[in-house]
């Protein structure tokens, strides 16, 4: 009788070949902790991870914008100065007041944009 297999193989289409192979390494915990799942399961190691691999959702990195990122900058420039003078003022160094009155006037100027921002998301 002829069922058409070769050595008991399913001779399959090119879409549905799986003729990629991926690799992947992981220490001695990890291994046992997927061997026992792998165990519980009742199904092959590549079955069972392929699987689940398959089956779950995406993680997705969301890149912030140009914008966000720009006042991210500023946010944490403005909070390095803000070190720099608490420092001083700490270690009773010799302090400008012009210095506190830019970094309070760059600080507004930085709420201010802020809160534009937070209306653009709002909307």
């Amino acid at each position: 009788m002829d069922t058409g297999r070769k050595r008991d193989r399913i001779e399959l289409n090119p879409e549905e070949r799986r003729d990629i192979s991926i690799q992947f390494r992981v220490n001695k915990a990890e291994f046992e902790y997927l061997k026992s799942l792998i165990e519980s399961s009742g199904l092959e190691r590549g079955y069972y991870i392929k699987k689940e691999i398959l089956k779950s959702e995406p993680v997705v990195k969301i890149k912030m914008p140009e914008f966000e990122q720009s006042l991210y900058r500023e946010i944490q420039h403005q909070g390095n100065n803000i070190n720099q003078i608490a420092k001083k003022l700490n270690t009773n160094e010799d302090f400008k007041q012009s210095v506190a009155s830019e970094t309070n006037f760059a600080i507004k100027q930085l709420m201010k944009r802020i809160l534009k921002a937070c209306e653009v998301y709002a909307v």
